[in-house]
């Protein structure tokens, strides 16, 4: 029994079919179902009831699914740990932060935790909410900053640090006039600008259609200072969360968004796995409360 098989199995049972598990660990459909079927030999065991195109799993397939998982997660964590220790005297926060994030706290809990611990590196990235995340699961990452879009996980330290407004950035031609807030049946007639990469433009436009209520086209810019500039040609608006840009806010009006008569705010979270936890996460987390909380009290 080998620790691919289980991979291969415990991924058709989460996912439901052999064609989304194969697509998902980026092998053949017919690789998975032989490995699945040496996995049944392997074990004396019948894991899996075939039926056409259907499936579905066995008592003893049901709780092999669920260990599976359990045991590739701590083989993961097992790897991350070993291959730590190995480089202990380099101790490094790999970070993944959100593209659209315009905030000083990173910055300032960075500065401080490096000159309280000046034998740590910070290893950085930056991405979509979908990169983030796969780049958190995948362990590329140990901390993430993220908005969330999904509920909790109980595989995971899900820490809220603050929930701010949502805004409509956009060009002064565009504003609402004397409304002193959007809706989306007041949005501009013009396209909503997204901070994405190619691979993530589907999933944000859908996420953003449901945030907004938005049914307009879109357009797409590396980061929020493109996003900015091209609000302010009056290019599209631009949705955006946290502090205004200092410099946009002379170019471009910030004007609040409401649904359903109230402002839409969305989650801005610190994620990391908890068989992750360290002493340097948990140390670093703590700063990034302290920083977020006196930024609400400073409101």
């Amino acid at each position: 029994m080998l620790l691919k098989q289980l991979n291969y199995f415990a991924t058709v049972a989460e996912l439901g079919s052999f064609t989304e598990a194969a697509y998902a660990l980026g092998i053949s459909q017919s690789a998975v179902s032989q490995q699945i079927k040496a996995l049944e030999e392997d074990l004396s065991v019948q894991l899996i009831i075939r039926n056409n195109r259907t499936f579905t799993l066995t008592r003893a397939g049901e709780y092999l699914a669920v260990r599976a998982r359990q045991l590739i997660t701590e083989t993961e964590a097992l790897r991350r740990e070993t291959v730590r220790i190995s480089h202990s005297k380099k101790r490094v926060i790999r970070l993944g932060f959100l593209l659209s994030y315009r905030g000083s706290e990173l910055y300032e809990a960075i500065t401080r935790y490096a000159k309280m611990n000046p034998g740590v590196e910070f290893d950085i990235a930056s991405g979509s909410h979908e990169e983030i995340y796969e780049m958190l699961k995948s362990g590329k990452i140990d901390f993430a900053l993220s908005d969330q879009r999904r509920a909790f996980s109980d595989e995971y330290e899900n820490l809220v640090l603050s929930s701010p407004a949502v805004h409509i950035e956009c060009a002064p031609q565009y504003s609402p006039g004397a409304a002193s807030s959007f809706r989306a049946a007041t949005l501009p007639d013009k396209p909503c600008i997204l901070i994405a990469g190619v691979g993530q433009r589907d999933s944000e436009k859908s996420f953003y259609r449901e945030l907004l209520g938005f049914s307009g086209s879109f357009l797409f810019a590396d980061n929020a200072e493109e996003a900015r500039l091209m609000a302010a040609a009056g290019q599209g608006f631009f949705p955006a969360e946290g502090e205004p840009e200092p410099v946009a806010a002379s170019f471009l009006k910030r004007i609040p968004f409401f649904k359903d008569d109230r402002p839409v705010k969305r989650n801005f979270c610190a994620f990391w796995l908890k068989n992750n936890t360290s002493q340097v996460i948990t140390d670093f987390s703590a700063i990034l409360v302290d920083l977020f909380s006196k930024d609400v009290k400073s409101d």
